[in-house]
């Protein structure tokens, strides 16, 4: 079974280009959240600059990998929803029995991986 997520989660990252064409921005809090989570020994991979991924980052921490979209928590909340493509995508994740993260401050990232924020 994870082999064939592996597969069809890589296969749909370049069949549904479509859905996210253009290369994501970097929200404003992602630095200061991945500076964060490496002062306490966690392994933050971005993914901002593969559009088609449908997520921020994976996070490895204490034998785990979290899933992560991360939103600017000072913008409106209609700012803050998640686009289509990555609505998609957090149901393929979540189908798969992979919770889909999602944070907008460094507080919320530490409590996602069992930390005090």
């Amino acid at each position: 079974m994870e082999r064939t997520f592996r597969v069809n989660f890589l296969q749909s990252c370049t069949s549904e280009s479509k859905l996210m064409p253009m290369p994501k921005r970097t929200d404003a809090n992602q630095t200061e959240i991945a500076r964060a989570l490496r002062d306490v020994g966690a392994v933050f991979i971005s993914l901002t600059a593969a559009p088609t991924v449908g997520f921020d980052a994976l996070i490895f921490f204490r034998s785990r990998v979290y899933v992560v979209e991360i939103k600017n928590g000072s913008l409106s909340p209609s700012a803050r929803q998640l686009t289509e493509g990555e609505r998609n995508r957090k149901a393929q994740v979540e189908s798969a029995g992979v919770k889909y993260n999602v944070i907008e401050n460094v507080q919320q990232a530490l409590e996602l991986l069992g930390l005090k924020g």
